[in-house]
Parts: structure tokens; sequence; C-alpha cells
């Protein structure tokens, strides 16, 4: 805001700062420190000396209260960014802040600054440039300047689905999962792995199956269990896990992962086609993968990884397991690590009370639930459906 446009109270109220301003600079004419006259002056008017010392910096070597006008809304001068040297400072600053690097702010300043102090140039605070690039950059751009593609990711809203219209068994999820618990089994320690088959529309665990790894045989085994107790499903959502994309399971698709079809190879139909799962309804998830081409799982993909946060608490940090647990990575150990290997028995009946304790769980927010459990919601939906065997 200008004097020009200002308001006959901005005015008024600039008139009195100057007012104030001027009678620090008398007693500093006479001889008063700078701040012993801010002070002194400050306590008899009522303000602040930070604030009349702010006044006194801002108003400089005018003569008037122009330089005092409040700026709408905030109350502070604006940085005039209109200038050939302020804009040449902003795109240093940007250049150097918006870099994969992720250097400070304040580092990037004290770099252009040292530049501005040998070409005679006055720049606005560091402060002034993160505001600017809030503004007029933006978060997200910035967070994928600074952060790479993958964390620009996370800032999009999850894709927000719904489950009406469809049917128990008409689309399973599945997944698999290494439980972050050390076992025995046949005197040797593993990791064991767990594939879990989910009813997308009801969010209940069909099947699933426990092993010493994440395999093809667990995948088949796991289904096996969800067709003999339920029926065969329509379809199912899987990522492009190699287990799951085993050439003896989804058939010789050209697009199988890790894995080249030739001529010389048997044509294979596959366990899930030969029992009547057709190709389209074979549905794979993709991954995320940065500039540098490093990929990533997306969590929010399958609905069956939600459960997974669920089995972490009941399976893998279970007190009878106390001393098996291994963490969630390789930085993140409790102090009893791998202080004393489960039993295989003992960890095949946690996770098959674990997995009926999730069924059971009332309180369900899901379309198909409401309220009720996975097992409710079920019982409840499969009654009108006619399982195909």
């Amino acid at each position: 805001m200008t004097w020009a446009t200002a308001t006959a109270s901005a005015r008024k109220r600039a008139a009195r700062r100057y007012e104030l301003v001027r009678r620090v600079r008398d007693l500093v004419a006479a001889g008063w420190p700078p701040s012993g006259a801010v002070t002194a002056v400050a306590v008899d008017e009522q303000v602040t000396p930070a604030t009349l010392a702010r006044w006194v910096s801002r108003a400089g070597e005018a003569n008037g209260p122009e330089a005092l006008v409040d700026h709408p809304r905030t109350g502070r001068p604006v940085t005039a960014w209109g200038s050939d040297d302020a804009e040449w400072a902003w795109t240093v600053w940007s250049a150097d802040y918006l870099r994969d690097a992720k250097a400070g702010a304040q580092a990037c300043w004290e770099r252009l600054r040292v530049v501005a102090e040998q070409r005679g140039v006055r720049i606005p605070s560091a402060k002034t440039f993160l505001r600017r690039a809030r503004r007029e950059v933006g978060a997200r751009v910035i967070i994928r300047a600074r952060e790479g593609r993958m964390a620009a990711l996370t800032t999009v809203p999850a894709q927000e689905r719904t489950t009406e219209g469809m049917l128990p068994l008409d689309c399973l999820s599945g997944d698999g999962w290494e439980v972050h618990t050390r076992a025995v089994i046949d005197g040797r320690e593993i990791r064991p792995h767990i594939w879990v088959w989910q009813d997308v529309r009801t969010r209940r665990i069909l099947g699933w199956r426990l092993g010493e790894s994440e395999s093809a045989d667990l995948v088949r085994l796991a289904m096996a269990d969800v067709c003999r107790a339920f029926g065969v499903p329509r379809g199912f959502v899987v990522d492009n896990t190699l287990a799951a994309s085993s050439i003896w399971l989804m058939g010789d698709r050209r697009r199988r992962r890790k894995a080249k079809v030739t001529d010389k190879e048997p044509a294979v139909i596959g366990v899930f086609r030969s029992i009547g799962i057709p190709p389209k309804g074979i549905i794979h998830t993709t991954i995320d993968r940065d500039g540098q081409g490093r990929a990533k799982g997306r969590g929010r993909s399958k609905p069956v990884e939600r459960c997974f946060q669920d089995l972490e608490e009941t399976i893998s940090r279970h007190p009878r397991l106390q001393g098996s647990f291994t963490g969630g990575s390789t930085v993140d150990k409790p102090e009893s690590y791998d202080s004393r290997p489960a039993p295989w028995d003992v960890v095949l009946d946690v996770a098959r009370e674990a997995i009926r304790a999730y069924n059971a769980r009332s309180g369900r927010r899901m379309e198909a639930a409401a309220g009720d459990s996975c097992d409710e919601a079920w019982a409840r939906e499969i009654a009108g459906v006619t399982p195909r065997r």
C-alpha cells in the first residue's frame, strides 16, 4: 500500500509512528545511544522497544510517514519483487533451493548473500524467499523437486473406491507378507511368510497359508483352500510378485513378470485358468518408480495391504512370540532380537488365532459390514450367492 492509496486511518497510524521515530532521532542527535533512545520513547508511549526499533529501521532516512504505512492484512511492508535485482535474486535462490540435494533455505540464502554483496544488490530475507516459493511454486512442486517423484506421489490423496454392486467371490485380493518373526522348523531357523486371499466385498480372509518362503506353492495351496471351502472366485487382484506370476499358476502369459515366453516353451494353461478364472479376471497392480528406475510397492493398490497392519500387531508382536520378533527393518530391531526363536507350531497357532480374531472383530467400517464383523458381513452377503464349484 502506498501513501496515495492508503486510507485515512492508515495514514493516521503512519503519522503517529513517524512522530515516535522523530523523537528517537532527536534523542540520538542529543547524544543518547540508539538503544537507550528507543527504550525511553517506547516506555513513554507504551509500545514495545522491538516494535519501535522496527519502525525506526523501516523509516530509514525518510523525512515523512510514507515509509511506515501498513500493508493490507499483514501490517508488514511488501518486498518489491518487480525490480530486476529482486528477480535475479529469486532466480538464483530458487535454482539452488529446488534441487534434490535438499539444501536448507538459509544455506541457499547465505550463498546468495555472498554473490549479492559482490554485485552491490540488497536481497530480502530467507523467510521472504520461502514465502514466495510456497505461494508461487506450490508445496507439491517443491516436494517433487527436492524429494523426488516417489515423495510427490504421497501428496496425491488415495483413490476412494466403492464395492457397491459387488458380491462375495466376485474379486479376491491376494498378497504375501514376511512375518517379522524367527521360527524353528526341523532344526532350522527361518523367517516365515504368509499368503492371504481376502474377499474384496466383505474384507473377510477366506484362505491363507504359512510357509518358509513366498512361493507359487503357497499361493496355489491358499487358493485351493478358498475353492474347497467357499467356491471358485470370478477374479482376483495381486501385485506383480514372482510367486503369483509363476507360469504354472498364470499360464504362458506374454506379460508375465521376469520370465520370457519363447516358442520352445510348452503351452501351459495354468492352474487359475484351468479352474475357470478368465485371464481378464486376473489383475496385476503396478509399482511406482522414481527417476532412477528404483521401484517401490504401492500399498494403497490392494485392500489386503490394510489387513497386514493388523496381523503385524496380532502375530509378530504376540506375547507367545516374545524374543522372536525381528523388528520392522534392519534398523528397527528390539533389544530382545533373535533371543528366543519360536517353534513352528507356536507361530502357526498364533497366526490361526489372529486371522480368526481378524474376521470376527466387530466395528468394521467398510460398506458391506457397516459396523458388523467380516464374518457377519460374509454370512449376510453370501446367502444370496450361488458359489461356482
